[in-house]
This record gives structure tokens, sequence and C-alpha cells, in this order.
């Protein structure tokens, strides 16, 4: 059986946690089925994962590129020719992964079903597309595009899709309901832990050591500064933080002359005590994860965040929010889970760990087990293929 799958994307792909779980699921796969996976990339190029082939393909807005047009709006115009790939691979089933951006998922899956290849869609973000417009603090403008290029094409693409594969039950009834269908062909396939690091030594990075050099508790987050992540929320409440406890915010930072792109903060007025990492490597995240005390993912909109999943690998307690699949991962035995955008009910919850790091220990010790018993790309594919081989016989 020869499986295509196809990651669709808007930004440099180590940085997205929807493409490093596709890829992560199409590696497990290939050691039992041909998988050749496509990407959409800056340039076209070649590269190989043991025996996995990994296509970028280049990608862009078009004429679009030449116009003085927000980023933002360009972006939704991003798209990507797979169709000459498509049919000079000649796949039994093609696996689309990344509803983002849209018009290229639908241009690909108009393009599958005049051609007659059956395709499958895994559920990277669909809380973030089903709740765009609050996520992202969309006017009334905005939200005409938003429903024309965004929720349009990708209520096409899930109808015509030959299976869904969602990360979490909870996100079943919220799509059913947004693409007007009370029965769906399904199967839910939650994210896992980087098998990596079952055998992976943690190694001091000299670059972050000094951030550890006292006793201070440490805070840290993991993830794209995009405002959907609501790391405007955790900033608001690091003044309110207790223990003079030092928060991380790591990933890139989208600075410009001095203010943030989406939070309106200069940084001369972010407490002192928040680090901004700019783009992290492995060895620097997991180096952090070690060494923190605290995860903190204050999310707005999320379907079940990679950053959470290692954060419990490395026996952190977790602290997020209660949306998208993230109350299938966090409970009351390995973290707490608050409203999202709620800055006060945050800061409690992390002062309610700050003042007992026993507890904190604790929940970091459960979520580790939870992750190692529940969460793994081993056994997400092999439900992944049960649904391949219905779906190829």
């Amino acid at each position: 059986m020869k499986i295509l799958h196809i990651i669709f994307t808007t930004t440099g792909y180590k940085a997205s946690g929807a493409v490093s779980a596709a890829l992560a699921l199409a590696t497990e796969l290939n050691k039992s089925l041909e998988v050749i996976v496509l990407i959409m990339s800056d340039k076209d190029d070649i590269e190989q994962n043991d025996s996995m082939s990994i296509y970028k393909v280049k990608a862009s807005a078009g004429i679009l590129e030449n116009f003085f047009l927000p980023r933002r709006l360009k972006n939704l115009f991003i798209s990507a020719n797979f169709g000459h790939f498509i049919k000079k691979e000649n796949p039994d089933l093609i696996h689309f992964h990344n509803p983002v951006p849209p018009l290229a998922v639908y241009k690909t899956a108009r393009w599958c079903k005049k051609n007659k290849f059956k395709y499958v869609m895994t559920s990277h973000g669909f809380n973030e597309i089903i709740n765009f417009s609050a996520a992202f603090k969309i006017n009334i403008i905005w939200h005409y595009f938003v429903k024309i290029l965004v929720h349009k094409p990708i209520i096409y693409v899930l109808r015509n899709a030959s299976c869904l594969f969602f990360l979490s039950k909870n996100e079943v009834k919220d799509v059913m309901n947004y693409i007007g269908r009370d029965k769906i062909n399904h199967s839910v396939t939650p994210n896992g832990y980087p098998s990596n690091l079952i055998s992976y030594k943690i190694k001091n990075v000299e670059k972050w050591q000094y951030l550890f050099n006292d006793n201070r508790p440490t805070i840290l987050f993991l993830g794209n500064h995009t405002r959907n992540k609501g790391i405007d929320v955790l900033l608001d409440c690091s003044d309110n933080l207790i223990n003079n406890c030092r928060v991380i915010i790591g990933g890139k930072t989208r600075f410009k002359d001095g203010t943030h792109h989406f939070m309106g903060k200069n940084k001369i007025n972010i407490n002192k005590n928040v680090i901004f990492t700019e783009f992290l490597s492995d060895e620097e995240k997991y180096y952090l994860l070690e060494k923190c005390d605290i995860l903190v993912h204050p999310t707005r909109a999320d379907t079940l965040p990679l950053a959470i999943i290692e954060g419990m690998f490395f026996e952190k307690a977790v602290i997020s929010t209660t949306v998208g699949g993230i109350p299938s991962l966090i409970d009351d035995k390995t973290g707490i889970l608050v409203p999202p955008g709620d800055s006060e009910l945050l800061a409690n919850a992390i002062n309610e760990l700050l003042k007992n790091p026993t507890k904190s220990r604790m929940m970091g010790k459960n979520g580790k087990q939870k992750v190692l018993s529940n969460f793994s790309w081993e056994k997400s594919a092999k439900t992944t293929m049960a649904l391949y081989d219905e779906l190829t016989t």
C-alpha cells in the first residue's frame, strides 16, 4: 500500500507543531507501509528520512506576492501544485495534514475529487479554524474574508473527505456542527510523544545555563507567537506571580520596532522576569523542559498541543485552558485548567503550584504515566492503518 501524505503550512515547518506531528505519524507509518511526504515550502527540495522521501514543494501567493498586502491576508492565498506529484506517484490513498492555508487545501481536495483520488484528513487545527474569529481577534471586515476564504473552503474539504482523523473525541461534535452533518466517518488518533525522547540524553546548553544558577522557580511557555496561543494573557499575569519566579517564553518572537505585533506591548513595559528565547532547537527545548518547574500553555484555540505532551513526558505539571482536546490531556491529577483569556485565574493557578511544589511534582509524575500509557505514535499509527485498509479494499 502506498500512502501520500500532504502537509499544508504557511510557516517554516520546523516551527510548526502541526507539521512536526504530521511528520512523526508519517515516519511511524513508514515502518509498515510505503509513505511519501509532500510539504509546502519556500523552495523545491527533497530529503530522505531513513527510507521515507520528503518532497518540499514550492508554494507562494502567486501575483499577490508583488502587492503590498498584510502578510496574514497573503497567507490565505498561498498554494502549491501537488497534482503532478499525485499523478506520478499514483497512491492508494492521500492523507491531508493541517487545514491552513485553507485555499491550498481546497484546491488540492477539488483536484483529488475531479481525478478520483480518495483523501483523508487529520485535524491538527480544526479547533483554531472553527474559532478563527475569536482566537485571532478578527474585526468585522476581516470576518467577511474569513467566511469566504477560510470557512467555505474548509467545509468543502471536510465534507468530501473519505475519513476524518481527530486528535481528540472532543472535536467530533464541533466539526459535525461546523459542516452541518449529523454523521461522519471518523477515528480518533491523538498526537504522541517524540519516540526519540525514550533514549534521549539531556545536554547542558551553555546559552541558557545562566537562567538556572539560582533557586528561583521557572515557568515555561513553548509555541508559536500568535494571538490564539494566549501569550498576552501570560504576560498580563506575570506581575502577580509569587516567589520572584522567572517566565520563559520559548519560540520565535514577533517584535517590530520594540512592539509585539499582536499584543501591542512594548518590550520596556514587560516584566523584567520575562525572558524571550527566539527560535529553539530541539536540544534547547528539551533542556528547558528538563529544567523548568511548570509548563504553561494559556491558549485560546488549540487541538492537542505537542508542547503539552512533551511537557508531561518531562514530568512537568501543566497549566492550560479548557479548549479543544486539552481536557483529554490535563485533569486535576496532571495539572490545572482555566478558562481562556482570564489572566487572574491563570495567575491563581500558577501561584497555587508555586506554593505547593510537592503537588506540582506529583502532577508531573502522573502526567508522564498518562502520556506513556495513552499518547504514542505507535498506537495512533496502528489505528490509522486499520482505517487505510478499510478505505482501500
